[in-house]
């Protein structure tokens, strides 16, 4: 029996030593926790940076304005055996600073970046408006183009029928479709028969064969010459037109004036 009670002696005591080290270790580190929260909780109160505003950081940081204190790494330094004194609030703004003009370079880079963003847009924006522009206006072109051709056509199918308009046979008369400007001693002398309206029609269709012979000069000349007679027989009918209506006027006032004296002699004879 004492045999077997002094081989449990040691055992019990091996279990109290590692136990009584356990609880000295967990200490230790309870006490450097607590000694690395006080010096981070200091530093970072010591160096916190004066002068910015957390609300205009571009990270949405709330605490930017503190300084970042590493926590573990106080506590590692303390159980290599660093003291209080090892730490700088000096230090640590320094540190903050620079973090601060970093995020501040960022800031910058990104307002860069946005501005050099906005300013390709807009150049985009108006290269696209140009481009619409251009089509458009080539559409236009091709539009009138069209229509111009489709004046051609119609004028030398009226001649081949037998049924001619004005313009078509000034058209005849510079290309031969036809005979029927060839049998004409004076084409322009129908003009004068014409109303104010037909001369006005005229003129659209003489300024599209106009536009299909631009690249002719003398073709060009010619049509000229057609608008320019068509112009001044129109201006023409318009004087005519104003003079009868101003002869109207004056007979309607004195017709007027003839009612009213007979008006009045009929009532002077009443009285």
């Amino acid at each position: 029996d004492d045999e077997g009670n002094g081989e449990g002696r040691p055992s019990s005591s091996r279990g109290s030593h590692s136990h009584s080290r356990r609880h000295s270790r967990r200490s230790r580190r309870e006490e450097v926790q607590e000694q690395a929260g006080h010096i981070a909780k200091v530093l970072q109160e010591t160096g916190r940076v004066v002068g910015y505003d957390d609300e205009e950081n571009p990270f949405g940081d709330e605490n930017l304005s503190q300084a970042f204190v590493w926590h573990k790494k106080i506590e590692k330094q303390l159980e290599g055996g660093a003291t209080e004194r090892a730490f700088s609030a000096e230090e640590v703004r320094q540190k903050h600073e620079e973090r601060l003009k970093e995020i501040e370079q960022v800031k910058k880079r990104r307002l860069e970046r946005e501005k050099e963003l906005a300013r390709k847009q807009e150049e985009l924006d108006l290269q696209q408006k140009e481009r619409v522009l251009e089509e458009a206006a080539e559409l236009e072109q091709r539009d009138e183009g069209f229509h111009a051709e489709q004046v051609r056509i119609r004028s030398e199918i009226r001649l081949r029928e037998g049924r001619p308009k004005p313009a078509d046979v000034f058209y005849d008369l510079l290309n031969g479709v036809s005979q029927t400007a060839a049998n004409l001693q004076e084409p322009f002398a129908m003009l004068e028969m014409m109303e104010r309206s037909d001369l006005e029609d005229l003129e659209r269709e003489v300024r599209a064969h106009a536009g299909l012979d631009a690249h002719d000069e003398e073709r060009s000349q010619f049509w000229r010459a057609v608008s320019l007679v068509c112009s001044e027989e129109a201006e023409e009918r318009r004087r005519e037109t104003a003079a009868e209506e101003g002869k109207a006027t004056g007979a309607a006032g004195e017709d007027g004036r003839v009612e009213s004296g007979a008006g009045g002699s009929v009532t002077r004879c009443t009285r």
